[in-house]
């Protein structure tokens, strides 16, 4: 079964952060399966540095390195940093206005194939700008 890892801040518990994804306190990390299950696979605290300028590029770096298992990071707002992200690696960065997490969840399958589908040729070694809003 298709499954898809990806993570977005947290402010504590399960309450999306709503600004850049590096930015926030946390990471949530789930697993999507393309029946729409979704399962919390783990809370990782943020340890990243403190940007030394918007878009730092270390600030990135530090934040793949918490969540290099990932396939997706999903972002209240796009930066510099996820057009980086799109252009230059093979995870994929998606924004999402989404307030709560059952909102997330329910725009995340039911972008499940377009979302693979990016995945999928990134692990290819395709590189695209795409930052897919949902």
């Amino acid at each position: 079964m298709r499954k898809l890892r990806f993570a977005f801040g947290s402010i504590g518990r399960e309450k999306m952060f709503l600004g850049h994804l590096g930015a926030s306190k946390f990471f949530l990390v789930y697993d999507l399966y393309e029946d729409g299950r979704c399962e919390l696979v783990d809370r990782r605290e943020n340890v990243s540095p403190k940007e030394r300028f918007h878009g730092d590029p270390a600030k990135m770096y530090a934040v793949i390195e918490i969540l290099k298992d990932c396939d997706l990071f999903v972002g209240g707002i796009e930066s510099p940093n996820f057009r980086r992200l799109a252009k230059n690696t093979k995870y994929q960065p998606v924004v999402c206005k989404a307030r709560t997490l059952d909102e997330l969840m329910e725009k995340l399958r039911g972008s499940f194939d377009l979302l693979y589908s990016l995945v999928e040729r990134r692990k290819k070694g395709e590189r695209m700008e795409e930052v897919p809003v949902l």
